[in-house]
């Protein structure tokens, strides 16, 4: 055997004996990567949240968007467009079917739930006003408790119920929480 060949065959030895056995360990790491997020108006993101058009869905006059299209619902007057009403009434359940929709523009199936508001969540003595959210007309299926799934590219209306149960409320303002999480 010459000398070049028991060079590169003890050479390739320890080369390959160096990757399995592994020369490369270290305890920790520390590295600084770049990132770069594009934050959308709310109408663009991947969860969509969108005032649904009020020449189809009389009840979307309730939401409104500003600069930004984030959405906040005013279920006083309908943004002006009724004539005498002022809110809703005492001991009442009120439904507003198909006021904004949520649109799926991610890249994958979710599910979407909607906090339940009270005022008893911000005062134990209240026990006035409910508000639930439900997909579409749908108003017997609480999004707080019964998520729906929304798939990729697809939308779903949603209603707002108002509960009243104490005559002594004036007024309710609370804010809820959108949560979806991929299924």
């Amino acid at each position: 055997m010459n000398r070049r060949n028991f060079i590169i065959g003890v050479g390739s030895l320890a080369a390959g004996s160096a990757a399995a056995v592994g020369t490369g360990a270290f305890t920790s790491v520390t590295a600084d990567r770049s990132v770069s997020v594009n934050v959308a108006d709310e109408d663009k993101a991947y969860l969509g949240i969108d005032k649904l058009d009020g020449t189809v869905y009389e009840n979307a006059t309730f939401a409104q968007q500003n600069t930004k299209n984030q959405i906040s619902f005013d279920i006083n007057d309908a943004n002006g467009t009724q004539d005498s009403s002022d809110g809703v009434g005492l001991d009442s359940t009120y439904e507003f079917d198909n006021v904004f929709q949520i649109k799926n523009q991610g890249t994958q199936d979710v599910e979407v739930s909607i906090s339940e508001l009270s005022d008893s969540d911000f005062d134990p003595d209240a026990s006035g006003v409910t508000v639930q959210f439900y997909p579409g007309s749908n108003s017997s299926s609480p999004l707080n408790s019964s998520p729906v799934t929304i798939n990729t590219g697809n939308s779903q209306n949603i209603g707002i119920k108002v509960i009243t149960d104490d005559p002594s409320i004036d007024d309710f303002s609370a804010d809820a929480t959108i949560s979806a999480n991929d299924i």
